[in-house]
């Protein structure tokens, strides 16, 4: 709603060189997460997709993902971590995590972070 909540400033000395492309990801990505977490904390409210359901659903036709799969590209799209996706789905973190591997193989990525970059 256009409410200014704070700064976050990031500089790199001359020794750390300039900001990758890579390094750009992650700090808007970051940039992204932190807006939400904090929106959500002002709010009091449950997190909101990053990607529409239609996004998610075109993903997992392009990928040929599992009911389960959907559910977890969600969950990584709301930057859940592990334990609250274990929590959330009621199966293990272990469960989570084999899950999460397949997931991986079949979009051909090898983190979480990268199956953000994926355009739909």
């Amino acid at each position: 709603d256009g409410r200014i909540l704070g700064v976050l400033t990031l500089f790199r000395t001359r020794i750390d060189g300039i900001f990758t492309d890579e390094d750009m990801f992650y700090l808007r990505s970051c940039g992204t997460h932190l807006n939400l977490v904090i929106n959500q904390m002002l709010e009091n409210k449950k997190s909101v997709y990053s990607k529409s359901e239609a996004d998610i659903e075109v993903l997992a036709q392009k990928y040929s993902l599992t009911n389960r799969e959907m559910q977890l590209l969600s969950m990584v799209y709301q930057y859940y971590n592990i334990d609250e996706m274990a929590s959330e789905l009621e199966i293990t973190e272990n469960t989570v995590q084999k899950h999460l591997q397949n997931l991986f193989r079949k979009m051909n990525v090898t983190s979480r972070w990268d199956i953000l970059r994926i355009q739909t």
